[in-house]
């Protein structure tokens, strides 16, 4: 009766892995499949959106000249604007 009891664990635990080798299987296609979707995906990615990207560095890059070129110039004080104007303050 032991060794009967024995030799069913053993069929049974045997099932289990034949099981688990056939799930193993299925899950390894899977994984490729996740893998090259993934890729898909990375690629197209880096298509869109590297491109829109650089164009916004860029503009970055280029505001930031501009208003630091702006800041270097000089202002002019209100005397040196009428001057220009040839008007004279009134009191």
């Amino acid at each position: 009766m032991f060794i009967r009891l024995t030799l069913d664990i053993m069929k049974k635990v045997r099932g289990r892995r034949e099981k688990e080798k056939q799930g193993g299987a299925q899950m390894k296609g899977l994984i490729k499949v996740a893998k090259g979707t993934g890729k898909v995906v990375l690629a197209l990615l880096v298509g869109v959106l590297m491109p829109i990207l650089i164009w916004v560095a860029l503009g970055v890059a280029l505001n930031r000249k501009m208003r630091e070129k702006a800041v270097q110039t000089e202002v002019k004080t209100l005397g040196e604007v009428l001057d220009q104007a040839n008007q004279t303050i009134k009191r």
